[in-house]
């Protein structure tokens, strides 16, 4: 078995060799988006990328001609997702019917008022089409987690809500509650659904030569995310090497998640160590570690809290399923904080950086990396000096930030104190 695969593995590994080949010689592996590590910045490239195309009076210079395209890809979602429930035609489509004729405005991260989970109401869209006749409202998610609540609190009345995420799945409970998908609202792939808008778009932009390679590039870029740069012969080639050693390719498959597990579990004991090598004695760096058994998928935390905090109130560097890697201030029980005065006088304090939209996070969540499979087989085959300075590397990003925040976390400690009792 040993041998078998060794043997798979070198066979697949000289196809994916070629296939890189041909990626380089077509220019696909030079992308604007890629050299400017806007990869996956869910706001910064993607939600504006999306909104400048939908804007009928962008610079693109194509009037409405994308965003009409737009609206025949949410009214196909909308069609086959209350084909497969089995319902009949609801409110949803009257919505974007009217739409078409209304004079609309496109906007990212539209505030629709405070947060209130109780209520059900607030927060920020990623991307919001508004007229008098209503809204559309996309919730846009690369590799972020869900937020409490928030599937629940876009879901008003005239108002669509699309859920898009680079394959169609559905938001955790925590967001939609009892609302249900295809039903109350709607599933949205960049996989599927955004790459063929794009390629309809690209098509209708060919005598408008910046916009269609700007979009060109991003569309190589969405296929990248999602897995589709691989070649139709690469693809056939690959699958006839697994059916032939269908046995060796199972017992990779049955052990791929768990060698991941075990170079994102050194990282961050590495991390972990560098920290509190770098941090005075008054100060706990705890790293834990959990599997979701309905995911499948592990979890990896380390916080930083000095001994005198209160226990709910902590820095934490987070890696989620989602595959990015974040960091920044939380503070635990934030469904009670929000309805103290503490909380006002909370935003006051953190100004710019406070964040009421994530479940838990008081600050923005900064994106320290994306530990995707190219980081995870580069940093696993790197010399120990190496794997010490990338971490020593990553370790000074997070200590600089904890530095920058000393005193505002202090007046947060003292404040939280002053309204609850530790």
């Amino acid at each position: 078995m040993e041998n078998e695969i060794e043997s798979l593995l070198k066979k697949v590994n000289s196809i994916l060799e070629k296939s890189d080949e041909i990626a380089r010689l077509k220019g696909e592996k030079f992308n604007i988006f890629s050299i400017l590590g806007l990869e996956t910045k869910e706001n910064q490239t993607h939600s504006n990328f999306i909104a400048a195309l939908l804007n009928p009076k962008g610079n693109h210079g194509l009037g409405d001609k994308f965003l009409n395209l737009f609206y025949e890809t949410l009214s196909q979602a909308i069609t086959e997702s209350e084909k497969n429930i089995s319902i009949e035609k609801s409110n949803n489509q009257n919505i974007i019917d009217a739409l078409k004729k209304d004079t609309i405005q496109v906007k990212t991260e539209l505030s629709i008022g405070k947060v209130d989970y109780e209520n059900k109401e607030g927060g920020r869209v990623d991307i919001a089409i508004t007229g008098n006749s209503g809204k559309i409202f996309i919730e846009n998610k690369i590799y972020a987690g869900d937020q409490y609540r928030q599937i629940e609190r876009y879901s008003n009345k005239n108002t669509v809500v699309f859920y898009l995420k680079l394959n169609r799945e559905p938001p955790d409970k925590s967001s939609s509650g009892n609302l249900k998908a295809g039903k109350d609202f709607f599933l949205l792939s960049y996989r599927n659904d955004i790459k063929k808008w794009l390629e309809k778009c690209q098509k209708e932009a060919s005598d408008f030569p910046v916009v269609r390679e700007t979009i060109k590039q991003y569309l190589i870029l969405i296929k990248k995310l999602t897995g589709q740069l691989t070649y139709n012969e690469m693809t056939k080639k690959t699958h006839s090497l697994i059916i032939e050693n269908i046995n060796a390719a199972n017992l990779i498959g049955n052990n791929l998640e768990a060698a991941k597990h075990e170079v994102r579990n050194d990282f961050f004991k590495r991390l972990r160590e560098q920290l509190k090598e770098s941090l005075n004695n008054n100060i706990l760096v705890i790293f834990t570690e959990s599997y979701n058994n309905k995911s499948s998928k592990w979890w990896y935390r380390i916080t930083i809290k000095p001994t005198n905090w209160v226990k709910e109130l902590y820095y934490l560097i987070e890696y989620n399923p989602s595959g990015i890697i974040n960091y920044g201030i939380v503070i635990d029980n934030k469904e009670k904080i929000t309805k103290s005065p503490f909380y006002n006088e909370l935003k006051k304090v953190l100004a710019d950086d406070f964040d009421e939209n994530r479940w838990a996070w008081i600050t923005k969540a900064y994106e320290l990396f994306n530990f995707d499979d190219g980081f995870i087989n580069d940093f696993y085959l790197k010399s120990e000096n190496d794997k010490t300075s990338i971490v020593k590397e990553y370790s000074s990003k997070i200590l600089s930030y904890v530095k920058k925040e000393e005193s505002t976390i202090e007046k947060v400690n003292e404040l939280y104190l002053k309204y609850f009792k530790s």
